[in-house]
This record gives structure tokens, sequence and C-alpha cells, in this order.
């Protein structure tokens, strides 16, 4: 009995493993049949893009840098901090698959698997969700498609409101900024092993 439990508990935990690995890492993903992305030479990652919609609705928030009384109040960005953001996400991506993939400066060319980043939600105010999707292309030739979003853990926080009356309230366990990140780390990190463990 003792010998089924265990064996029960093994093949749990390797399926789990199995489904937070690879392209099963991500909430979607479409990927051709019978392909390896590990037998690429080298992965060429473009600059991260800002989906046209969520630039749409973050551009009614940009600020000019000089605001920061407005900044604390409006809980809104700059496009140089927006930018800034964008080239954090490219550079974890760029330093998770080189650890186990060669970057190529190119974007085309034999045997290289170029891979482009779109950060398709954001929320400057609280950042405790976004979501980002993936194309990894061979030549012009799309071989997967992968999309993933991030929640920030939560905290219950005991508070008193003005009659003293306690009550408990929701909040992101983390900064905005470390939230935002910690999604770039986790999204860096899945597609690192999506592309050697495939």
């Amino acid at each position: 009995m003792m010998n089924k439990l265990t064996s029960l508990v093994t093949l749990a935990i390797v399926s789990l493993t199995a489904c937070t690995s690879g392209p099963a890492a991500f909430d979607q993903a479409s990927v051709s049949n019978d392909l390896s992305f590990a037998a690429y030479d080298a992965i060429y990652i473009a600059p991260v893009i800002v989906d046209r919609d969520l630039e749409k609705r973050l551009s009614t928030r940009f600020i000019e840098p000089t605001s920061l009384f407005d900044r604390e109040g409006k809980c809104a960005l700059t496009k140089v901090e927006l930018s800034s953001l964008v080239d954090d996400f490219h550079d974890l991506l760029v330093s998770e698959v080189g650890k186990s993939s060669r970057i190529s400066t190119v974007a085309s060319g034999d045997n290289i698997l170029a891979v482009s980043a779109i950060l398709t939600d954001f929320d400057p105010c609280s950042s405790s969700a976004a979501s980002a999707s993936f194309v990894l292309t061979d030549n012009g030739d799309v071989l997967a498609t992968l999309r993933d979003s991030y929640h920030a853990p939560t905290n219950l926080s005991y508070r008193s409101d003005q009659t003293g009356d306690p009550f408990f309230t929701r909040e992101p366990a983390t900064f905005r900024g470390q939230n935002i990140h910690a999604a770039f780390r986790k999204w860096s990190r899945n597609l690192a092993l999506t592309i050697s463990d495939s």
C-alpha cells in the first residue's frame, strides 16, 4: 500500500513539473508539431514592443518628469520610465535565454530562431497584473505563439478606519516596480526553458 502511495505521489510531482516547463508554462501556447527550438544554433531577441492598445491607454497617464506631486496622486509614469521598463524586459530575456543558448545579433539567417516579445497589459497604478505574448519565428515563418499573464501575490492587511472599526484589505505583496519586474523574470525564465527543453 505504501509503495502504491509513494508511486502516486511521485507521479503527481512529475506531472506537475511537466506542466510548468516548456510551452506548458504559458497560459496559451500554439506550437508547430515536431519542433525542437533547442536545435537552433542561435536565438535573436528582438526589442520588446508595447501593444498599441496598451500604449494608447498608458499615453493618457504619461506625465512630465518634473510633476512629482502629480506622479504620486495619479500613479502615472513618464515615457522615459516606460521605455526603461521595456529595456529591462529585453535585458532579462537576453540574460535568461543566453544562459543556455547563443544569442544572435541578427534577426534572420540559417538556423536562427527569432523571438519577439509584446507587453500586452500593465497597470502602472498597481502592476498587480500584467500580460505578454511571444512570437517565435524562423526567417519570418511563425513557429510558435505563447501568451502568459502574471498576478502579483497579495497580502491581507488589517487596518482601522476613521471610526476605529477594523477591516481587512488586499494589497499587492510588493511595490509596483517590483511586481512588473517579477513578471519579466517569470516570463524570461519560462521562455528560456521552452527553448532549451524542446
